[in-house]
């Protein structure tokens, strides 16, 4: 081994240690964060992940529901995580840290597999791509952005499926750069670390594309043909995505909520079905209008309001990637109606110099000699990849949020490499940086996003402090008041939780979860009158729903109003004729009248009914406890 060469190891060597330790400390502190928003249904009450022989067996990849089917792999190694400790919330983020610090690191190789493409034939400054392959890992791996995908356990989705691509993406390179056998090897780890991405998530879509891109832009068109003969069958992984719609059984978990309990008085609360974040319209003449009138207007949104929309959140990614201040786990964010908009028009003109820009160097790169075509190129493959990994999330599917800080981390790869490149070109043939190590002059700016990232992650630490700076940030958004009340609510605050569900009432006075819990709230703190009078306005804004009439049948109950307990009773079973909880209060009522041979009517009904459900055993069970506790005609049967 030659000096130069030891050199060279010495100094990836170094990268890779500083790259680990960079993610190592601006996640130190992530390890008691708890779980939160959407970890409860993946992680915490997914019943799933404790079998771990189903995900071994494949049984929930072939006949699970579509989220088993379409990111079994995310969800088996969560499976893992719960084998080996359970919920444990510590175990969980220290996969999620490693997973992110691999990432950094598989970005460094493919940054340095490049210049051994055709296109770097004549390449001579390796250690300048070394600096920048380091820079962009360095970057990467303390961004604040990336925060909401190592520190939010649930989105390890999003970062396990960026694992698989990077690894796609490094093999391809190693595919058209080998001959030999050792080319069947590269193809069969490219094949399979693909598949695994498509069935992490969605985003993987991109794969084949992006490797088109690599094709096109690092390789020369000699053997080309063969090359994208190699790619078909990469190509073909794409119909996985879809087969996980229309194959296997689409079945839900049954729902907890209708869980008989053993307590006489039982109280069933609203189901959360709409916890999605409704968008409100941009519109000069109701941007102060209460979120309610705003949503009425969102719901005539399309997939074009959508599509149009992004381009104006693009401005709001590029503004986060280059000063990430104000970061918003849930962002207020508008949806836009018309391409006219000066912040949408601004995005779609931004969007467009930055790929004219990208194009025209790739013209240029391709017709002058010189450094300068290759660190052009390197521009040109970050504008792609960002703007490419950016497309399922932000064009071709219209989803309920515009915008989440997660969708960032694959397409921040893309982001970083063009920004260092560009830089890069800036500082070529200038004396005065010849004589300075970029990783020097880059010190201060990774120093500083590893403190934001930190302090960052001081706001993950309690679901109250997330919430509390989310309601902050977005006042006037539903959902980030609404879990800030559940949060204090979790934590014995009932004041504060009381408060501010009727602050998220006033912001959404057609938001049926929010009077549920207030009266909810009150019910528990024996202000019976009062949650009486919430579950009698919230049967105004939900009359269709079984729930909401039976909530109101219990608090007549608890205020001696039986007569009318017994009316809502009956429009709850009306609506839904095997609801275990309403037969069960119904005969509560009734035997508060002392019409027990009403009670042991309704409840053997309800036993008749029930055993053809797919209610729980234990519903049954419970019905059976409760006859037995009706005598008729003996009006001191106690309960």
């Amino acid at each position: 081994m030659t000096e130069s060469e030891k050199h060279t190891n010495i100094t990836e060597l170094t990268h890779i240690i500083v790259i680990c330790m960079l993610g190592a400390i601006a996640y130190h502190n992530t390890l008691g964060v708890p779980f939160t928003l959407d970890d409860f249904s993946n992680i915490v009450e997914c019943k799933e992940i404790r079998n771990l022989n189903d995900f071994i067996s494949l049984k929930l990849l072939t006949h699970g529901e579509y989220g088993f089917r379409a990111r079994f792999v995310g969800y088996f190694t969560f499976a893992l995580n719960y084998w080996f400790s359970g919920l444990n919330v510590r175990s969980y983020h220290v996969v999620n840290i490693l997973i992110h610090i691999i990432n950094a690191f598989l970005i460094y190789r493919m940054i340095l597999l490049i210049p051994k493409t055709p296109f770097f034939a004549d390449f001579t400054k390796h250690q300048s791509i070394r600096t920048l392959a380091f820079l962009a890992s360095a970057f990467f791996v303390v961004h604040p952005v990336q925060t909401q995908s190592v520190t939010y356990l649930v989105q390890r989705f999003e970062a396990l499926a960026t694992t698989f691509y990077l690894v796609s993406i490094i093999f391809f390179i190693k595919l058209g750069t080998s001959s030999g056998r050792t080319r069947i090897f590269y193809f069969i780890t490219c094949f399979i670390s693909t598949a695994l991405s498509m069935k992490t998530k969605e985003v993987a879509l991109t794969i084949p594309m992006m490797m088109l891109m690599m094709e096109f832009l690092f390789f020369t068109p000699v053997k080309r043909k063969n090359r994208l003969i190699v790619l078909l069958p990469i190509l073909l992984l794409i119909l996985l995505i879809p087969l996980a719609v229309v194959h296997g059984d689409i079945k839900q978990l049954p729902n907890s909520y209708n869980i008989v309990n053993n307590d006489m008085s039982t109280f069933q609360r609203v189901d959360d079905e709409d916890m999605s974040g409704s968008q409100r319209v941009d519109d000069e003449n109701a941007s102060n209008a209460p979120s309610s009138n705003r949503k009425v207007k969102a719901v005539k949104s399309s997939h074009y309001t959508y599509t149009i929309s992004q381009f104006a959140v693009m401005l709001t990614y590029l503004r986060i990637l280059f000063f990430p201040l104000h970061q918003n786990l849930d962002y207020d964010y508008p949806m836009y109606i018309s391409f006219l908009r000066f912040k949408v028009l601004a995005g779609a003109l931004t969007v467009m110099a930055i790929i004219s820009i990208a194009v025209y160097f790739i013209y240029r790169s391709g017709k002058h000699n010189g450094t300068a075509k290759y660190y052009q190129r390197l521009f040109s493959l970050g504008v792609i990849w960002y703007f490419i990994t950016l497309l399922v999330q932000s064009g071709l599917v219209s989803i309920a949020d515009l915008i989440f800080e997660h969708r960032l981390y694959l397409p921040s790869i893309g982001f970083f490499i063009a920004l260092f490149a560009l830089l890069e070109l800036f500082m070529i043939n200038k004396p005065i940086f010849s004589k300075i190590r970029k990783e020097a002059l880059f010190a201060v700016p990774i120093v500083i996003l590893c403190i934001l990232t930190i302090q960052r992650n001081k706001v993950w630490q309690s679901n109250i402090t997330l919430w509390e700076d989310t309601a902050k940030k977005s006042p006037n958004k539903w959902r980030c008041g609404f879990l800030l009340s559940k949060a204090y609510a979790d934590a014995g605050r009932i004041d504060d939780a009381i408060a501010e569900l009727r602050r998220t009432i006033m912001v959404a006075p057609l938001r049926h979860q929010s009077y549920n819990n207030l009266a909810n709230l009150y019910m528990a703190t024996r202000q019976y009158d009062k949650s009486l009078i919430i579950f009698e306005q919230l049967v105004q804004i939900k009359p269709w729903s079984p729930e909401v009439h039976n909530n109101l049948g219990v608090a007549y109950l608890l205020t001696n109003q039986n007569e009318n307990a017994i009316e809502e009773f009956k429009k709850a079973l009306q609506i839904k004729s095997d609801y275990v909880a309403a037969y069960n209060n119904l005969a509560i009522a009734y035997h508060n009248l002392k019409k027990d041979k009403h009670a042991q009517v309704i409840t053997e009904r309800a036993i008749s009914v029930n055993k053809d459900t797919a209610e729980p055993d234990e519903n049954i069970q419970v019905l059976k406890n409760n006859l037995q506790m009706i005598k008729p005609n003996d009006n001191t049967t106690t309960r």
